[in-house]
């Protein structure tokens, strides 16, 4: 049986680098075409993070947390989720690898 993973990339006025980081997550999900997600923890970000990656990345969902709770925002969106795995990410990973997945 296959993991099913979601990855939970944390956020805060990041918006340049979701968009220099985002695209290697969202292309390691695509190719290894589990039933895995994406979930951009936005801790309350002023630069329109959130709305760059609703806007660029229809396949990442958004959760908006109302104030900057910092890394305790991964345990509300942890409770939240319901795959089997949960890989906790900051918004500056470089690459992430499909074998992650695996």
């Amino acid at each position: 049986m296959q993991k099913r993973c979601s990855l939970l990339v944390l956020n805060y006025n990041g918006k340049d680098l979701l968009a220099e980081y985002l695209p290697s997550i969202v292309q390691a999900v695509a190719e290894d075409g589990g039933d895995h997600e994406v979930v951009v923890v936005d801790n309350a970000s002023q630069d329109g993070s959130a709305e760059f990656v609703e806007r660029n990345f229809p396949t990442v969902r958004v959760r908006r947390m109302e104030t900057n709770d910092r890394l305790f925002s991964y345990n509300v969106v942890a409770a939240e989720v319901e795959r089997e795995y949960i890989f906790l990410l900051n918004n500056d990973v470089k690459s992430v690898s499909r074998d992650l997945l695996r």
